[in-house]
């Protein structure tokens, strides 16, 4: 965005303006005293960051940045737009729109329309000191103080950027004193608390608890009293990491709303500066050697137990459909089966009643075509069976009346009516175990459950079923970040799969198409951290356990020998 002010300095005899325009080009532009606001406003009143002048549909929007507040046409609002007419207040300051000239997207006027006058002469005059009087030894102290403040506010901040200039400072226009004087301002002026402590009520002394002294790790651990140490005491490793400054090492505070999560130099560098030697962890397990993201070892995926059940998805996901109990093809997906839950970061194995009850009805009597078996433990359908095979005797159930087939005859035979006995009733328990050992439970029991049969007939039981929740184990994966980015067979190849056993886990390859390094794919987040977790916390039901060191420790509170102290020790003595 170009955008032209007009400083509307002071009036004159004839009711005209002394006007000083300049030329602003910013994506947004921040209005505030601080020296790093592109539109800057030097009165008292207005805070360091008071608001940001941004173009939104060819239309000059102003917003307010908390805790400041701007005023549209004498009403505090937080945002409002910028149109003929009308009238932003910020602070003394009146802002106004104008016309729209050549090479420049909006034109601004801004007035000092509230001095404080009288005000500015009374505060003065409040503040005022008797430090000078008429003694010369009073001259003497004052010119003393005078100076020792001159070279402290002044002369410092100037000689760091004389001796060591910044590239952002070779690289500007410091040409005149105003530009260095800003420059210097700038040491003093912080940014804001990142997005994760902006809502500390105790505000600066949450964490800065000694003025003018760094924040200690001893005041990260205050609150974050649930993590666990990143590296096991016993581990050993040939990286020379320094991590001297403990958290803040890797976490960096008032560098942006997103500065407190650290960046690649630690998420990708600083892991890989570590992974890619030999590591003992320290606790029996084995790490594979990580040269790069695109060097990324092979998943190793837990053995499948035999899960007890026999599905096939290829036979499920036919392109023309699978046929219903009513006769119609349903062409089936995979959100069918499996439902996203914890906000969609996971994926739900099918359940019966949600996934299979649809087409899998469990009829199995012709007497009530409505009746169906429970699904459940195999005595749980035998008491179902048995009962309902009892009220079918007792008259209790009434079989629908079927209309008799048409009768066939050969040419030349009479048509003269036969009759025939009605067929011998069944006792129930014979016609239950008929069922149990039959095609109307067993063969629907075993379409999808592998069978432990017995040495009678019907004396079978039903496998127990067994499936893997948690495939990575030493990573946290989340549909959710997928979403919209590629289809479930994109990763899933399930097209052609006949087998339970069948591990359906996209390869390493798979997910190194779409990520890799930061510097390859800067798009897409792919540091070590995007799918590995750095911390342990107490209790916690993640991917990555808490060492056995750790838990032992965890409940002894915080003494010497607790969690707290001891990744307080590890942080401040080793060297990683």
């Amino acid at each position: 965005m170009r955008l032209l002010v007009r400083h509307r300095l002071r009036r004159t005899r004839r009711e005209g303006y002394v006007e000083r325009s300049e030329i602003l080009e910013a994506d947004s532009i921040r209005i505030g005293r601080g020296s790093d606001s592109e539109l800057h406003l030097t009165d008292g009143r207005v805070l360091l960051h008071h608001a940001t002048i941004s173009l939104e549909n060819s239309a000059l929007v102003v917003t307010a940045d908390p805790p400041a507040e701007i005023e549209h046409d004498g009403i505090v609002v937080a945002q409002a737009e910028l149109t003929p007419g009308h009238i932003i207040a910020i602070g003394p300051y009146d802002i106004t729109c104008g016309e729209i000239e050549d090479g420049c997207d909006a034109v601004i006027g801004v007035e000092l329309a509230r001095p404080m006058g009288d005000a500015e002469s009374a505060l003065r005059e409040r503040v005022r000191t008797p430090l000078l009087g008429r003694r010369r030894s009073g001259w003497k102290i004052g010119g003393a103080i005078a100076l020792v403040l001159l070279l402290l506010g002044v002369g410092l901040p100037l000689s760091t950027f004389i001796q060591s200039p910044s590239p952002e400072v070779v690289s500007g226009n410091t040409d005149t004193d105003q530009d260095i004087l800003r420059m210097a301002e700038t040491l003093w002026v912080t940014e804001r608390l990142s997005r994760v402590h902006d809502n500390l009520e105790a505000g600066c002394q949450a964490c800065h608890v000694a003025p003018f002294a760094a924040v200690t790790e001893a005041t990260c651990l205050e609150c974050h009293n649930t993590l666990t140490a990143h590296i096991d005491p016993h581990a050993s490793f040939g990286a020379d990491v320094n991590m001297e400054d403990g958290c803040a090492s890797c976490h960096q505070e008032h560098i942006g709303p997103d500065g407190i999560l650290p960046g690649v130099a630690v998420t990708e560098t600083g892991c890989i500066a570590c992974h890619n030697g030999d590591i003992d962890p320290g606790d029996g397990r084995s790490l594979a050697k990580v040269a790069s993201i695109a060097e990324h070892p092979p998943f190793t995926l837990p053995t499948p137990p035999d899960s007890g059940l026999k599905f096939s998805h290829a036979s499920h996901l036919v392109p023309q459909g699978k046929r219903g109990p009513d006769g119609a093809r349903q062409k089936l997906g995979c959100v069918d089966c499996h439902q996203s839950v914890n906000a969609g970061a996971d994926m739900t194995l099918p359940s019966f009643e949600s996934g299979c009850r649809s087409c899998h009805t469990l009829a199995f009597a012709a007497e009530d075509p409505n009746r169906r078996l429970p699904h459940g433990s195999v005595w749980k359908v035998q008491g179902e069976v048995e009962d309902f095979y009892a009220a079918v005797e007792r008259g209790d159930i009434v079989a629908p009346k079927t209309e008799a087939p048409p009768r066939r005859r050969r040419p030349g035979q009479s048509a003269a009516p036969r009759s025939f006995a009605p067929p011998e009733p069944v006792p129930a328990a014979q016609r239950a175990a008929a069922a149990l050992s039959g095609p109307a439970v067993k063969g629907q029991c075993a379409t999808c459950h592998v069978l432990d049969e017995g040495t009678q007939v019907a004396d079978w039981d039903i496998a127990p079923v067994d499936a893997v929740h948690t495939w990575l184990s030493s990573a946290h994966f989340s549909h959710k970040d997928h979403e919209g980015e590629a289809g479930c067979a994109s990763c899933h190849a399930v097209g052609k799969s006949e087998k339970v056993s069948d591990v359906a886990m996209p390869s390493m390859g798979t997910c190194l198409d779409c990520h890799g390094s930061a510097a390859d794919f800067p798009e897409v987040d792919s540091t070590c951290v995007s799918c590995h977790a750095f911390h342990g916390t107490v209790g916690q039901g993640a991917s990555v356990d808490a060492p056995q060191w750790f838990t032992d420790t965890a409940g002894m509170g915080k003494t010497e020998n607790s969690a707290y102290q001891v990744l307080a020790n590890i942080l401040k003595n080793t060297r990683f």
